[in-house]
Order: C-alpha cells, then sequence, then structure tokens
C-alpha cells in the first residue's frame, strides 16, 4: 500500500481494484529498480512455471532448466537464464549482474568470510584481510563482540571444489564451451590461442595503458604492470562475470571461455569500464584466484 500510495496522484482509493493497486505497485517497482518490464514478465512466468512443477508429482531439474530455456526463447535472453547450481547436497545461488535479466545482485564491501558468516544470521561487526594469509571477522555474540579468523587455504580448496560443483549441477554443456572455445579462437592470436588450450590462459598488453592482463579460464584476470616496477607488480586481480557468478566461488554462470571473450572485448573497448565494472581483488584476498 506504501508504494501504491506514493505512486497514485487521485484521491478515492474505494474505486481502485485489486488489479488496478497491482499496476500501480508494479510500475513503481519498476521505476525505482531501473527494471526492464519484459524482464520483470519472463522472472513472474518463471517463478509460475517452478510452482506448477513444484506442484506436480514427477519433479526433476531437468523440468526447471527446459522451462527457463523455454522463456528465455520466448522473451529474447541471449544468454538464457541463470538458475541456482542445485544438487542433493548443496546449492549455489547465481548473483547477477546489474542490467541483465533477472539480476538481482548485491554490492560486495566485506570479505567474503563475513559474507558467508552474515548469510548465517551472525551479526558482523567488521572484517579483514591479515597478513599470514587469512581472513578476520569480529562477531557480536550475546558476551559481546568475538574474533573469528580463517585461514585462505582451506577457503580456496572450498571454493575450488565449490565451483566444480556449481557448474556440474548447472545447465552448462561441454557443446556450448566448444563452441565457445571456437569463437575466441578468432578474437586472439594463434599464440594466444594456443597458451590458452595449454594453459587455461594467456595474455595480451594493452597500448593505452601498457598494463598486462592475465586472462584465465574460470578465474579473475590479472592486471600486471611494469611501471616502475623491473620485475613486474600485480596491481589486482579483477573479477568480472558478464552476466553473473555463483555466489562463494569462482564459477560463473555463462561458460568459461565465453566469459574470458567478454573480459577481452570489453578491456578492448574501454579499460577504464572493464576496471569499472569489475571487483578489485589483492592478489592476498582468497577471491584474487591466486
Amino acid at each position: 500500500m506504501t508504494v501504491a500510495a506514493f505512486y497514485y496522484q487521485g484521491n478515492d482509493w474505494n474505486k481502485l481494484s485489486d488489479d488496478i493497486m497491482i499496476d500501480i505497485a508494479t510500475n513503481a517497482y519498476i521505476k525505482l529498480l531501473k527494471t526492464d518490464p519484459e524482464h520483470l514478465s519472463a522472472s513472474t512466468e518463471l517463478s509460475e512455471r517452478i510452482t506448477a512443477i513444484a506442484h506436480s508429482s514427477e519433479r526433476t531439474y531437468a523440468q526447471i532448466h527446459a522451462a527457463a530455456d523455454e522463456i528465455a526463447e520466448k522473451y529474447n535472453l541471449p544468454y538464457g537464464i541463470a538458475l541456482p547450481s542445485i544438487s542433493e547436497e548443496s546449492q549455489y545461488n547465481p548473483i547477477l549482474a546489474r542490467g541483465t535479466p533477472l539480476s538481482h545482485t548485491t554490492t560486495v564491501n566485506m570479505t567474503e568470510l563475513a559474507m558467508r558468516l552474515r548469510a548465517q544470521k551472525q551479526v558482523v561487526r567488521n572484517s579483514w584481510e591479515q597478513l599470514g594469509d587469512r581472513s578476520v571477522v569480529v562477531i557480536q555474540t550475546e558476551d559481546g563482540p568475538m574474533v573469528y579468523w580463517e585461514n585462505h587455504a582451506g577457503n580456496r580448496a572450498r571454493k575450488f571444489i565449490h565451483g566444480i560443483e556449481a557448474r556440474m549441477e548447472s545447465s552448462m554443456t561441454a557443446e556450448a564451451e566448444l563452441k565457445a572455445i571456437n569463437l575466441l579462437k578468432t578474437k586472439v592470436t594463434e599464440r594466444q590461442f594456443r597458451c590458452y588450450m595449454l594453459n587455461n590462459a594467456f595474455v595480451e598488453r594493452s597500448p593505452k595503458s601498457d598494463l598486462f592482463y592475465f586472462f584465465r579460464k574460470g578465474l579473475p584476470v590479472i592486471a600486471f604492470s611494469y611501471h616502475g616496477y623491473e620485475a613486474g607488480k600485480i596491481l589486482a586481480c579483477l573479477c568480472i562475470h558478464p552476466y553473473g557468478y555463483f555466489e562463494f566461488t569462482h564459477a560463473g554462470v555463462m561458460c568459461p571461455t565465453d566469459e574470458v571473450i567478454g573480459q577481452l572485448l570489453l578491456m578492448r573497448a574501454s579499460e577504464k569500464k572493464f576496471w569499472a565494472k569489475a571487483g578489485q581483488w589483492s592478489p592476498s584476498d582468497p577471491r584474487s584466484g591466486l
């Protein structure tokens, strides 16, 4: 009612039907969040389809994937619809980039350990990365503030394993990845492509900034500089997923090489936007993938 009241300019509320109220609230939502009405329709239809599947006697993940594919085709969503990666033991929720269909991204301004603890309903007061390869979080308890820490080695191993699980339980296919690899071959030099096939990574120097970017399959891009550093220095690891990623993993919701192509083309087109769109992690942060 509050949202509808903000947008309704009349004063005869008794004549407003439920449908009109829903329309007013929907328009308010679209304006406030700058959501494409078509994307909102796709989201609503997907929700209805999944609800129907949930109430059926036989339910499979394949039915949900098929429904998502049909709706993506109907609403002309070229990259499909990113769904949570679900298995019997775990679930990885996709975090989608702003402006993408069905996006619900959040701003990351804390350590990943703090994000996990907050998801467990812990009250986080502060968090930081500490030399010695560990994350430190201060949480509020009934007995006052308590310091909790975690070594990065365990976190890196967990992210690696969870990334594998998320991709394998998603709707990605080997055929889609092979198509992306063939497309990448047309975008890079023969030497870069050979390096990618042998090492899952290749480097490209920007003629504009003279920075070197290491594009890695399934991992953040390493930005490397020789400006003032004889042996070179890692400036940051740039985590950018054109569509979105599975929470607490390095796995994007697109095929890995599709993401590499998106990163490469954005860097070539506008380094400024490339840096602005990316999460910028230090090499010591487990989210850097180093």
